[in-house]
């Protein structure tokens, strides 16, 4: 059941940075390099695959050395990138639900994972996942997530401050999200996250500042009610979602959103096939999904600089690659 599937999904200060900052390739809103699939349901390893080649995604990373001591399983993983690490910021796992999950491991070193002792924020309940990361050039912000309950929280941590820093309240969503999948779309002077479960389902478009603390503001709404599961991805100037579940049905279409002015989405193509808690991460010229549930090993791309549908560049390294998060370099 849809209850049964949320309650248990393996089984069923000041502004943060903006316009007069880093360039989106420099805090890596968009990457250049490669993408990076997190752990999924009952794949426990880093695969990443290549921006300037297409082809099949290789295993980087061991369990226990990107998460230091917490146990496998573990996915439904929150995520963000800045120039030089990759970030989970909270994660699911059976035996601890809800597991403080805020490691990050750097580019350069990709087995080097470390615990980046952060205390979550006092609105945000301890130990939530299927939230959904995203960078500012100075800060990580996290937003919405899960608990027994969707979220509407929206906080964040200054990079600079790592290890052992706060994180703070920035204020509330328009309504409770989670259960997207890892990274928020992001412009040069803010995050936007789409739909999600609340615990119902969320049709709407938020936007959060990084050049001001306060509440989320409404930017539109997705062509499907209902969704959640799905991927956000963006270019410079759009916002885009792909996948995921809008009742009744697991979706394969891609929808995108200018980020220049408030504005509903638009159906611009298709994925290779359907979809749900697939992540999504950004280069400089496509927006990639990389598995999904149930059982998606596929890597897709589309193009940014034109509407259409998805091509399949490659496969995952294992097969159960749903309620995964991504990063990008």
């Amino acid at each position: 059941s849809d209850e049964a599937a949320i309650a248990a999904p393996g089984g069923g200060g000041g502004g943060g940075g903006g316009g007069s900052g880093p360039t989106l390739q420099t805090r890596n809103v968009i990457g250049s390099i490669k993408g990076y699939t997190l752990p999924g349901v009952s794949y426990p390893t880093m695969n990443t695959y290549s921006y300037t080649s297409d082809g099949n995604a290789t295993t980087l990373s061991s369990f226990p050395n990107f998460f230091p001591g917490i146990g496998s399983p573990m996915y439904a993983i929150a995520s963000a990138s800045d120039e030089t690490y990759g970030y989970t910021l909270g994660a699911y796992t059976p035996s601890s639900p809800g597991v403080e999950t805020y490691t990050r491991f750097p580019f350069a070193n990709e087995d080097a994972a470390t615990a980046l002792g952060m205390t979550a924020a006092p609105g945000r309940a301890a130990g939530s996942y299927f939230g959904h990361g995203s960078y500012s050039g100075t800060h990580i912000y996290i937003a919405g997530g899960y608990t027994g309950n969707a979220s509407n929280s929206i906080s964040k941590f200054a990079v600079a401050s790592v290890p052992g820093v706060t994180a703070t309240d920035v204020g509330d969503l328009n309504a409770n999200r989670s259960h997207g999948s890892g990274l928020m779309s992001s412009s040069e002077d803010d995050a936007y996250i789409a739909a999600g479960l609340n615990p119902g389902y969320a049709q709407g478009i938020d936007k959060i500042s990084y050049t001001s603390d306060g509440n989320a503001t409404d930017h539109g709404d997705l062509t499907v009610s209902n969704t959640y599961g799905h991927g956000h991805t963006n270019s410079e100037t759009h916002g885009y979602v792909h996948g995921g579940q809008a009742q009744p049905s697991t979706q394969n279409r891609i929808e995108k959103w200018p980020f220049a002015s408030a504005a509903n989405a638009s159906d611009v193509g298709d994925l290779t096939g359907v979809a749900q808690y697939t992540h999504g991460t950004s280069s400089t010229t496509h927006g990639y999904r990389a598995g999904g549930n149930p059982n998606i090993d596929i890597i897709d791309k589309y193009d940014f600089s034109s509407d259409g549908n998805a091509t399949d560049v490659g496969d995952l390294q294992g097969t159960n690659n749903g309620y995964t998060g991504g990063v990008q370099n």
